[in-house]
């Protein structure tokens, strides 16, 4: 008689098909074998499964089995297997069979010429039923074989499938860690989309506290939280979201890895991933939702989730707080009193690796207003120094942009004349480059505003805004804080410097004359075609030439070989009396340039 049992047995696979086949050599038992196949397995193995996954569970169970005798030579199947094997095939189309003995495993690993290892596709994974691939997860140890990658890929093509699978592997309390975690982050995107978002939550929430408490498992619960946050969610879902959220916030406070400085000051980067920085991430989508008005407040069902999340006396929070420095412009309007307390603290100095961090988050997405300002104000100077604007990095040049900003936009006297030239004589000249950038880029882009709305209903020109901006705002900030040594002067300023001055209309030869000091020889580095584009050389050919011969270097190399000597000709054509000056007879030579 056919044992039943050890037919259809998962865990001595390999030795059930082997003898499977052993029995189908006996030709007075076939029929009893094709009969014990087609009742297909014990209810026992199959009880255990999904509902949603039982029939197909049991059909692939039936599928190798008859695969197995179908390939084997001289021995045909049973009509009655014929009907099935057909019926099988037509059912599941991506179904396959492995080649030889890999047909008898689990799962198959062999290694090619070069050592590189071959293991389970997508397909294949997918084609097992529940509990098979189950075991092929638990076997699959340091993943060597890749078994446990595929299976997050899997996670990502057909997440259904691999939910049931995590469902399953819950009911029956398995929980290998790496079989958890890389099968959460395979799941991660779908609760962005799909319709089964309330089951994801419902397994996480089901998870036992030894598994959740390793942090491979609550980083990938945090994942998901971070994904759940940007998708639409019923009441019941939003309600199993923060349930959801409070449990994962109290795991990532374990995580020892939410304590650690990044090597590299890099804080930003490092709280965008870790766990406690993706949940701040989360819970600012959620509140962003909320359409919060200006001083409206923080909602009450969230204040005590905020104040959790962001603990200032806590390190493991620290990256919750660089997250919610890059959100502070949005918090002080929706609450100032809760971010004077909870927040601005941190921006002090008085632990120099706090600052430093939310700092980095605040100049992530730099957004100020002057009620904000009054408020960092009194720590905002103090990150001028030449050690703390090289740890910023990148940071360091939005700061610096800032400073510019708030001159400009709320006035110069904004900042107290000692602190500004300090902080300007510690930035890296790069930085110091890239904060004249801003004022440059800002007067052009208000010039080509002005422009757009500037001819009057009797076609004659309105008054150039732009100048009245460099008479109020932009030269009244430069004249305030750029120090006059000849040594903090060099080409990477001068250029911006000259960019500045091109940016003003009929302010253009008042500003070459005020900028005169910042100028040096060297490479034009563009500014040449910007002045191409605008009627300086004809209405202003002095100052024109001035900027020219102060801050290009006629042996250095320029953008665009006609754009020198087209402007140096139109000065000509303008004024010809400047070809006398001794100095033109260095420029001579470019005037070829632009002869067509």
């Amino acid at each position: 008689m056919v044992d039943g049992g050890l037919l259809w047995t998962s865990g001595a696979r390999k030795e059930a098909l082997e003898l499977l086949v052993e029995l189908w050599s006996h030709a007075e038992l076939r029929n009893e074998i094709s009969g014990a196949i087609l009742a297909g397995p014990p209810s026992v193995l199959i009880d255990q499964i999904h509902p949603d996954e039982r029939e197909k569970s049991r059909d692939r169970r039936i599928f190798d089995r008859i695969a197995v005798l179908e390939r084997l030579p001289h021995q045909e199947l049973t009509p009655e297997l014929n009907i099935e094997w057909e019926r099988l095939r037509s059912t599941y189309p991506n179904w396959q069979v492995a080649n030889g003995e890999q047909a008898l495993f689990s799962v198959w690993t062999s290694s090619d010429w070069g050592g590189a290892r071959r293991s389970y596709s997508v397909d294949s994974l997918r084609s097992l039923d529940v509990l098979d691939a189950i075991e092929v997860l638990e076997k699959a140890g340091d993943d060597e074989d890749g078994v446990l990658e595929t299976w997050r890929e899997l996670g990502n093509s057909d997440p259904d499938h691999s939910l049931v699978i995590l469902e399953e592997m819950a009911r029956t309390y398995r929980y290998p860690v790496e079989v958890w975690q890389k099968g959460l982050w395979g799941i991660r995107e779908s609760v962005k989309h799909s319709n089964a978002k309330q089951k994801v939550f419902k397994l996480l929430l089901s998870l036992p506290e030894q598994l959740l408490n390793d942090p491979r498992v609550s980083d990938a619960v945090a994942d998901i939280v971070d994904a759940a946050s940007g998708a639409s969610l019923n009441a019941d879902e939003r309600n199993s979201f923060w349930r959801l959220f409070d449990l994962a916030l109290g795991k990532a406070a374990l995580d020892n890895r939410n304590s650690e400085a990044p090597d590299d000051d890099e804080w930003v980067s490092s709280a965008l991933n870790c766990s406690m920085g993706r949940l701040a991430t989360a819970f600012f989508a959620a509140l962003f939702e909320r359409d919060l008005r200006v001083g409206a407040g923080i909602p009450n069902d969230l204040l005590s989730r905020l104040d959790l999340l962001i603990s200032p006396a806590a390190i493991s929070h620290r990256p919750a707080r660089v997250i919610a420095a890059s959100r502070l412009s949005y918090l002080y309007a929706v609450d100032p009193k809760w971010a004077r307390g909870a927040l601005i603290p941190s921006f002090n100095w008085e632990d120099e690796t706090e600052s430093l961090a939310v700092w980095q988050g605040f100049g992530w997405q730099p957004r100020i207003d002057e009620k904000l300002w009054q408020v960092l104000k009194p720590h905002f100077f103090s990150l001028f120094t030449p050690e703390r604007v090289v740890r910023l990095g990148d940071f360091g040049e939005r700061h610096a942009q800032l400073l510019v900003v708030v001159g400009i936009e709320f006035g110069a006297e904004e900042l107290p004349l000692e602190d500004a030239r300090n902080a300007v004589l510690a930035m890296p000249t790069r930085i110091r480059s890239e904060a004249l950038s801003w004022i440059a880029e800002y007067l052009s882009h208000r010039g080509e505003e002005i422009d757009q709305v500037s001819v009057m209903g009797d076609g004659s020109r309105a008054p150039q805004n732009v100048d009245r901006l460099w008479v109020t705002r932009v030269w009244p900030l430069i004249d305030r804080i750029w120090p006059l040594q000849l040594a903090e002067q060099v080409a990477e300023t001068s250029i911006q410097f000259a960019r500045i001055a091109i940016g003003t209309e009929d302010r253009f030869a008042e500003a070459v004359t005020s900028l005169r000091p910042f100028f040096v020889p060297g490479p034009e580095g563009g500014f040449l075609r910007e002045l191409t584009g605008k009627s300086h050389p004809e209405r202003f050919p002095a100052a024109t030439f001035e900027l020219i011969d102060r801050a290009v270097d006629p042996l250095a190399p320029r953008y665009g070989q006609r754009s020198l000597g087209g402007i140096l000709t139109r000065i000509l054509q303008s004024r010809p009396e400047v070809a006398q000056s001794i100095r033109f007879a260095i420029w001579q030579p470019f005037l070829a340039e632009s002869a067509p």
